[in-house]
């Protein structure tokens, strides 16, 4: 009786001890494929990093600024990434503003270009049947004429408040923007475009002109980027 009940101990204890190890294993298991799972998530984010398309403006070159023309800029604008951008939008504002105290000139458009999701259905496929694809290496072009966004700014009637420049230079305005200038002739392209492995990217891309060398330059504020890696369809 006494040696029966040793041995319903001893298989209880070595039941326990098995349980124990499969225990330690499903954990150590879930471990080792949670870790693994996050590594190959690291390593397909790194993988995008370095082929995916990268859309940026290039240069602001003056095509016309003299009185009695309209202001005129070409922005070029090139993938310098390993894979075709897709649905690729540029859009251009070209105005000239006011400087005034408060908030850091240029103040860009935030709704202008945005990223839409695959799942949000007739919004993603009208988005990305737009624009066009630009390919590794290639340079797209945009006159800031006639292509204007139109609504950086809400008034553009009212000289004080800056307006789009949809019409000839004034001597005024010319006057403005000479050395320690009133006024100052913005560009701002507004980028967007899909990669190849579902991201979304959008840039707002501000500059300024500088009467001095006849040359656009990087604005100081106003940059904005967005980064939204979706999942390809």
């Amino acid at each position: 009786m006494a040696q029966n009940y040793k041995l319903e101990n001893w298989k209880f204890w070595v039941e326990v001890a098995t349980l124990c190890v499969i225990v330690l294993y499903t954990i150590v298991a879930y471990y080792q494929w949670t870790n693994s799972r996050e590594q190959t998530r690291i390593n397909v984010q790194a993988l995008i990093a370095t082929q995916r398309a990268y859309v940026n403006v290039q240069d602001v070159k003056v095509v016309s600024f003299e009185v009695g023309k309209t202001p005129e800029a070409m922005i070029s604008y090139k993938n310098s990434g390993l894979t075709p951008a897709k649905s690729v939008l540029a859009i251009p504002s070209s105005f000239i503003r006011e400087q005034k105290n408060g908030p850091p000139e240029p103040r860009t458009n935030k709704d202008a270009v945005v990223c839409v999701a695959p799942n949000t259905g007739i919004h993603y496929r009208a988005r990305t049947e737009q624009g066009e694809v630009l390919p590794p290496g290639a340079v797209g072009k945009k006159s800031s004429i006639g292509e204007s966004l139109g609504n950086d700014y809400t008034n553009p009637e009212i000289r004080d408040l800056g307006g789009f420049v949809t019409g000839p230079l004034t001597k005024d305005d010319l006057k403005a923007v000479q050395p320690f200038p009133i006024k100052k002739w913005y560009i701002v392209l507004y980028l967007s475009y899909y990669d190849q492995f579902g991201g979304c990217h959008s840039t707002d891309e501000p500059f300024e002109y500088n009467i001095t060398d006849g040359s656009f330059h990087r604005a100081r504020w106003g940059w904005k980027q967005v980064d939204e890696q979706y999942q390809p369809n």
